[in-house]
């Protein structure tokens, strides 16, 4: 019995087949980029769902992917959505906002207000360093990591 050679693939040629390795690839150029040439962008949302839908039509998962993920998805751009509209309504009409409660809170609690003097010992006034710039990218990823962990379960 003649048996047939094993096709050996290497790790990179498995890396560039896959699509979605490519779509995060292609983040995480555009993200080093923008940070090695000092320009902090705002990434819509929107455009990386854009990219996951790309991906998982790419990989002809889109009826499985749409059967698991539509209604949560969904609900997650609706509540974004009326997120912003909201914020936009209260600019527009001139709505009160009420935050002066929570600060009274902290005065009470701690004699100060901890991210006021945090911010003070971190952060500098002048410029917008690079703990600023990994701090919002950390807390900006909070809204499609559940997305993307998700997506390669």
């Amino acid at each position: 019995m003649i048996q047939k050679p094993i096709e050996k693939r290497g790790i990179f040629q498995q890396f560039i087949r896959s699509p979605l390795s490519l779509i995060s690839l292609f983040l995480l150029v555009l993200i080093i980029f923008f940070l090695l040439f000092q320009r902090f962008v705002f990434l819509p949302k929107i455009l990386i769902l854009i990219l996951i839908f790309l991906s998982v039509f790419l990989n002809g998962r889109m009826k499985h992917f749409l059967k698991d993920w539509f209604v949560f998805i969904s609900i997650i751009y609706l509540f974004d959505s009326l997120r912003g509209a909201i914020y936009l309504w209260t600019c527009k009409f001139g709505l009160p906002v009420y935050t002066l409660y929570a600060i009274s809170l902290e005065k009470l609690l701690f004699q100060d207000v901890p991210s006021i003097i945090l911010q003070q010992w971190l952060l500098s006034p002048i410029e917008f360093t690079w703990l600023e710039k990994l701090l919002t990218i950390i807390h900006g990823s909070h809204f499609v990591a559940f997305l993307v962990v998700g997506f390669l379960i």
